[in-house]
């Protein structure tokens, strides 16, 4: 049976039957990637099944005229067809796993793109100093972002790649030299369709800084857009809202004027 060689590592050849098995066979000086070659003989006979009919037909006996008799030449036809059969199954094969292979990496690349650089959520910090994260389904941080020219100096002083909760240790670690915790305490706002692991967040972000209160908001895409038109955070957006529930002389225009703190200290009057 023959074969299709798809890739060759060290002293191991990897090969396509024809009955569409793969199989792993010792390599041979004469083995190329693409080649074409007998699987039984391939240990020992470098030619395959060429060979083994060059050797038949030489072994063919000739009549008294030096030609073959009709027996011979029909043996020989039929030879050569079977040969050019297998040779035109096995083009086909070749091309076919050519083809599954590219579309293997495109698709598999394209899931492998779409899991690290989508947007899975984000996290908005609010301590005194704002910044946000954009992280992935892996929870790495794709990009960030400062929210004050306080988040900007922040976020200087940080490595904010690699792990949501690693970034988030070094910036409280950062802060707390900067700011009181225990006045401000830390906000963050999450926005995203699925929650993230939460208790993650919040342990990472207790042990840097023991005792500090971590209050969870949750907010929707559509309102962090209606946010960032408006210039500015989710969070800000809520607490408008919600001062301007228990404020009817209160316009969204004024509220958002108005500072998160006041705004939190009005909604909860």
């Amino acid at each position: 049976m023959k074969g299709v060689i798809l890739a060759i590592q060290e002293d191991v050849s990897f090969v396509l039957r024809a009955d569409g098995e793969f199989v792993k066979l010792p390599a041979h000086d004469f083995h190329q990637i693409g080649a074409e070659i007998d699987v039984r003989l391939a240990n020992t006979n470098p030619v395959g099944l060429e060979r083994r009919f060059s050797e038949r037909r030489a072994n063919w006996h000739q009549d008294a005229d030096g030609g073959l008799d009709r027996r011979q030449k029909l043996r020989r036809t039929v030879d050569r067809d079977v040969i050019r059969r297998r040779r035109t199954r096995l083009r086909w094969m070749k091309r076919l796993a050519v083809t599954a292979a590219m579309f293997a990496i495109f698709v598999g690349g394209g899931m492998f793109a779409n899991y690290w650089d989508s947007v899975a959520y984000s996290v908005y910090v609010d301590i005194n100093p704002s910044v946000r994260f954009e992280v992935n389904k892996a929870d790495v941080i794709i990009s960030e972002a400062p929210l004050n020219n306080d988040g900007e100096n922040l976020l200087s002083q940080i490595n904010a790649g690699g792990k949501i909760s690693e970034a988030m240790s070094s910036l409280v670690s950062v802060a707390k030299s900067e700011t009181d915790l225990a006045e401000h305490g830390i906000i963050l706002t999450i926005v995203s369709g699925d929650k993230p692991d939460i208790d993650t967040l919040v342990g990472a972000l207790q042990r840097v800084a023991p005792g500090t209160d971590v209050a969870i908001v949750y907010a929707t895409p559509e309102e962090e857009l209606k946010a960032y038109n408006d210039g500015i955070t989710p969070l800000k957006y809520k607490r408008a809202l919600a001062a301007m529930a228990v404020n009817e002389g209160l316009s969204y225009e004024d509220a958002i004027q108005l500072s998160s703190d006041q705004l939190a200290h009005m909604a909860s009057m």
